[in-house]
């Protein structure tokens, strides 16, 4: 019950810092039945959102590059799912670089390294595997934006050297990944983009989609390191990530050695 009533609590926060588009998605793809040119009117009230939904759906990995030039062309050839996942990811992005500056680097980091050793390690769904690396810490801004002690917490889970998300569960009775499960749920993600974000921090090869999970813990390792070489020092990595790609640390560091962002 302490659990729900934080989360609803955070849920009130985070709202009012989402911008209204969000807002607008969710009330007409709730509806029983939804046209294709219903969703789109809905995109182009905001010009500067049509622009990057047109720009990502352009984005080489969707295998449409220089080819979409409309909101209607991107959900006729992307689908619709396709298209309003671009846009809450935008949206979560902007929400990020309005409120939790240092994370957005990170973030930025984490999905180009998970995209470069999916591609290295032959998956299939790459934009997937990149979208799970942009929002795995999403949760942490609306942690920020609910919790006036989060920064504080920050500081001392440095400190104690302790992994941020059990200092948050300690404190909060949640953390920051159950917190972007529960958005990205309410907001009909797709599982195999929700579990790798709820799981990113505890590796298990008996839950689905565990080798996606294993990438986006080992980028997010990797990204809080000096270099891949020190990537066991992060606090709270778990080895069983490298096994479960059937790799070895020395590998997943010859993998990533001519990564550059």
């Amino acid at each position: 019950m302490k659990k729900l009533k934080k989360m609803s609590l955070i849920e009130e926060n985070f709202n009012k810092i989402i911008p209204s588009i969000i807002h607008e998605l969710n009330e007409v793809l709730d509806k029983e039945e939804v046209t294709l040119n219903e969703v789109a009117e809905v995109i182009k009230r905001d010009v500067i959102f049509t622009a990057k939904v047109i720009r990502l759906a352009n984005a080489p990995f969707y295998g449409f590059p220089g080819r979409i030039g409309s909101v209607e062309e991107a959900l006729i050839i992307l689908g619709i799912n396709t298209v309003k996942i671009i846009a809450y990811t935008m949206c979560i992005v902007d929400v990020i670089n309005a409120h939790y500056k240092e994370l957005s680097n990170h973030s930025i980091k984490v999905a180009e390294l998970s995209k470069e050793l999916g591609e290295k390690l032959g998956f299939s769904k790459i934009s997937e595997i990149y979208t799970a690396g942009l929002l795995h810490d999403f949760g942490k801004v609306a942690l920020k934006v609910s919790e006036p002690g989060y920064e504080r917490l920050k500081k001392e889970a440095r400190e104690k050297k302790i992994p941020l998300w059990i200092a948050e569960e300690q404190e909060f009775g949640i953390n920051h990944a159950q917190v972007a499960q529960k958005f990205l749920n309410d907001w009909m993600f797709p599982q195999r983009i929700i579990i790798p974000i709820a799981e990113h921090h505890e590796v298990s090869s008996k839950k689905p989609y565990s080798k996606e999970t294993a990438i986006i813990h080992i980028a997010d390792a990797i990204a809080n390191v000096a270099s891949p070489e020190e990537i066991e020092s992060f606090p709270g990595f778990n080895s069983e990530a490298i096994t479960l790609l059937n790799l070895s640390k020395e590998q997943v560091i010859e993998l990533l050695s001519n990564f550059k962002i």
